[in-house]
C-alpha cells in the first residue's frame, strides 16, 4: 500500500517537473521583440513594394490597351503596330 502511494507521488512530481521544463523551453523559444519588430518592418517593405508593382502593372496595362487599338493582325497571326507617318 505504501509503495502504491509512493509511486503515485513520484509520477505526480515527474509530471510537474516535466510541465515546468516544457513551460521554460517554450518561453525561451519566443523571438525577441527586436526580431519581431524587424520582421514587421520587412513585411511592411514587401507590402509597399507590391503596391508599387501593382501601380506599374496598371500603367503597363493602360499602355497596352492604347496600343492594341492601333494594331492589326497580319496573315501570320502576329500583332503588328501601325505607326503614323511623320
Amino acid at each position: 500500500m505504501i509503495w502504491g502511494l509512493l509511486f503515485e507521488l513520484l509520477v505526480l512530481v515527474g509530471v510537474v517537473v516535466f510541465a515546468i521544463n516544457l513551460f521554460r523551453t517554450a518561453r525561451r523559444d519566443e523571438p525577441p521583440k527586436s526580431q519581431m519588430k524587424s520582421e514587421a518592418e520587412m513585411i511592411a517593405e514587401v507590402y509597399e513594394g507590391l503596391r508599387r508593382m501593382e501601380e506599374r502593372v496598371g500603367a503597363l496595362e493602360t499602355l497596352l490597351k492604347d496600343r492594341s487599338g492601333s494594331s492589326q493582325v497580319n496573315q501570320a497571326g502576329e500583332n503588328r503596330v501601325e505607326r503614323g507617318q511623320p
